[in-house]
């Protein structure tokens, strides 16, 4: 997984940590399509509320991996940043698409 796939399973986690309630979650996307034409992504999560179905589901709907358009977040980050301020702020940690997440 490259740095810009790395960062984007970060963004899609912190958005959907506290709609799903887990304190957990492993995160695997493939670049390579699906028979579906959905990027092939595995989700593995302690949410007790909802399947990992339901997860991959509501992951698909809400976020495009167009990693061309989150490029725009990265901008201005200075990559150094990772190394000196490993816990510092992150850019791509935001919750923009929150109002999208609407799981039944």
């Amino acid at each position: 997984m490259g740095r810009l796939h790395y960062y984007y399973s970060e963004y899609i986690s912190n958005h959907i940590f506290t709609t799903i309630d887990a304190k957990k979650i492993d995160f695997k996307i493939s670049t390579k399509l699906n028979n579906d034409e959905d990027f092939d992504i595995e989700l593995i999560s302690d949410s007790k509320l909802y399947s990992k179905e339901v997860i991959k589901s509501l992951v698909l709907d809400v976020f495009d991996f167009n990693l061309d358009n989150f490029k725009f977040i990265l901008s201005n980050y200075d990559i150094r940043e990772d190394l000196e301020l490993p816990f510092g702020p992150k850019p791509w940690l935001v919750k923009d698409r929150i109002e999208d997440l609407i799981v039944f």
